[in-house]
């Protein structure tokens, strides 16, 4: 929360009060108080983000989103495993029901060719995203790293966070 109120206090079209409803479902934020996060939670998770707001904090912290297959990756190491049963959290891929299964071992990204197409263009998404995950309130079926969710870019709710990943360069 504290790290995300640093974002929206330096870009103010990304704040409560301000964000654009292009980009929104009416719950951007909903347990922030105007510009301020409740109460007690500095280091806890911002929730209530939606996928548009995470891809623009991650790129003002010069990351961006994980793909579905590093978030897979990532959630394999133990070290790692409060990544599957925190919060469901967005990956930088459209929604496919067939592409994962196919492509996880290579790190491709739905709907695009390069992960650049979707990170230079992330306004103009408008198909669904993937979010990766689970919580602990969840029924045991639907938890862990294979479950996967498909949902708006738009939406956000308590229980969707994100983690953001730096590109490696070689």
């Amino acid at each position: 929360n504290a790290q995300y109120k640093e974002f929206v206090d330096a870009n103010p079209e990304w704040q409560k009060n301000f964000f654009c409803s292009k980009y929104d479902d009416d719950t951007y934020l909903k347990r922030w108080n105007g510009g301020n996060y409740p109460l007690g939670e500095s280091n806890k998770a911002v929730t209530y983000v939606n996928w548009y707001a995470a891809m623009a904090y991650a790129l003002w912290v010069e990351k961006r989103l994980p793909t579905e297959a590093e978030w897979e990756k990532a959630s394999d190491d133990d070290r790692l495993c409060d990544m599957k049963y925190n919060m469901w959290q967005w990956c930088l891929d459209e929604y496919d029901s067939n592409s994962y299964e196919s492509s996880q071992r290579f790190n491709s990204v739905a709907g695009v060719d390069n992960i650049a197409e979707i990170v230079n263009n992330f306004s103009n998404v408008k198909t669904e995203r993937v979010l990766r995950g689970g919580t602990l309130g969840n029924l045991a079926s639907y938890r862990g790293h294979l479950y996967r969710l498909k949902y708006t870019p738009k939406g956000s709710f308590s229980q969707i966070g994100f983690r953001c990943v730096k590109s490696v360069t070689t």
